[in-house]
């Protein structure tokens, strides 16, 4: 996780502002309302609550939404910085966007009236349909993989859960067979669960500048776990929070702090291993380094887990 600026009133999507102003009325009118609402803005989302005609088209005032959340979060979701995936429509000239979900940080549930208002509003991945296969008899993260237990105890997901995935295929395998894991729920599928709750936690808001100190406090290590100093707060029970509800210590974001990990310390080890040598350059060299991971590129979009290079840097100097 890390901290992103909301964009100003000013800077809000122009059409998305126009949408509002023109729907005023009736949005007003179904947040005082007891509606749950049903189909709402049906090209929009399907998870608000209204229904009105307008002249300005719903897949265009989403579309531009869409556009503007990924420019403020530099391409990355809101809450672990994984890539969020899009691709150009050059038939319909806009951005494709996949896998995501528009993020209400405060639940729907809970406040109406803040469905749509922007600062509410994040872009967040959402992959818990996806699988990943997995050959009998052949290695994965390492291990030789002979039968569903073996997948269980490495992946840390119940034998219960992967059979319900893979229909027809049961506790004796063969080698050869493919196997389904189930992706684990984290981010925007892990958070709704909590959101349905009586009781909401707490947890980190990346785009609070209250919350600066909180997100700093967050440390990767070579294994991919992010964990933290426990300094005996109220922030403390934030950052747990944080880490149960969004599911951050899951095994799929682990895999990739720790691809991430590893690829930069190999590349530091190929390529920079000389500084070492020189303890003076080694500082300066990792200095401008660490500055230069946490600017966006030509594209305005950062790297997907770049914080963990930071702290595989800040780990040498330190």
């Amino acid at each position: 996780m890390r901290y992103f600026k909301k964009k100003q009133e000013e800077d809000y999507p122009t059409i998305f502002t126009q949408w509002l102003n023109q729907n005023e009325a009736v949005i007003n009118e179904w947040i005082a309302s007891t509606r749950k609402g049903s189909t709402i803005w049906a090209e929009f989302g399907k998870t608000f609550g209204i229904t009105t005609l307008t002249e300005i088209s719903d897949i265009e005032v989403r579309n531009k939404l869409l556009d503007a959340l990924y420019d403020e979060q530099n391409g990355l979701c809101c809450y672990c910085a994984d890539k969020i995936e899009r691709n150009w429509d050059e038939e319909n000239q806009c951005w494709k966007y996949s896998n995501y979900a528009i993020e209400h940080f405060l639940p729907k549930n809970r406040r109406k009236d803040l469905i749509f208002n922007y600062n509410n509003l994040m872009l967040t991945c959402k992959e818990s349909s996806k699988v990943k296969k997995v050959e009998i008899g052949k290695r994965y993260k390492g291990k030789l993989i002979n039968s569903i237990a073996d997948l269980a105890e490495i992946t840390d997901i119940s034998e219960t859960n992967i059979l319900e995935h893979n229909t027809g295929i049961g506790e004796a395998v063969n080698v050869g067979d493919e196997i389904k894991i189930p992706i684990p729920p984290h981010c925007d599928d892990s958070k709704s669960v909590f959101d349905g709750n009586t009781t909401i936690k707490n947890i980190i808001n990346p785009c609070l500048n209250a919350h600066i100190p909180i997100i700093n406090r967050l440390q990767f290590s070579n294994e991919g776990d992010i964990d933290f100093d426990i300094i005996n707060n109220a922030d403390d029970l934030i950052i747990e929070n944080s880490i149960e509800v969004l599911n951050l210590n899951c095994s799929s974001l682990k895999d990739r702090r720790k691809n991430k990990w590893n690829n930069v310390e190999r590349y530091f080890t190929e390529n920079m291993n000389y500084l070492l040598e020189d303890p003076v350059l080694l500082r300066k060299s990792i200095d401008k380094l660490i500055v230069q991971k946490a600017l966006p590129d030509s594209n305005n979009e950062l790297e997907p887990f770049y914080f963990v290079e930071v702290a595989f840097y800040q780990k040498l100097i330190n």
